[in-house]
């Protein structure tokens, strides 16, 4: 059961800003995916690089996500796919914080959950020293 004080639908309506703006913005494909009542979990296709060629920072508000890979000592007849540097910049919704990342098979996931207060809590007032 969900005690938070926004329903997971309320939630995600004021992701829908974040996620148009992500389209604008970021270069590679991705998915947008709700798992269970406080979840929300981001898929891109990071297709051809290696984990090692990703790099994730956070700032306050934001996760910069940058790709390259090294493909100089490759002899090629034909290139066709490119592994150009990648990098962009991941908004995270004010109430939402990052669970847990992973890559598997050229797909980064980000899951996001929803971190609201649970319960009402009393905050003391302290006296200022002068």
């Amino acid at each position: 059961m969900n005690n938070s004080l926004f329903t997971f639908e309320e939630l995600f309506k004021g992701c829908a800003d974040w996620t148009d703006t992500l389209k604008k913005t970021f270069k590679l494909p991705f998915n947008v995916i709700k798992e269970g009542e406080d979840t929300l979990v981001y898929e891109f296709s990071f297709a051809g690089f290696d984990k090692s060629d990703l790099e994730i920072t956070a700032e306050p508000g934001v996760l910069l996500i940058s790709a390259s890979k090294d493909d100089e000592k490759v002899d090629y007849i034909y290139k066709g796919l490119s592994y150009k540097r990648q990098k962009s910049v991941l908004p995270i919704p004010t109430l939402y914080e990052v669970d847990k990342i992973t890559y598997k098979n050229g797909v980064l996931r980000i899951k996001f959950l929803v971190n609201t207060p649970t319960q009402v809590k009393k905050l003391e007032i302290e006296e200022e020293e002068e």
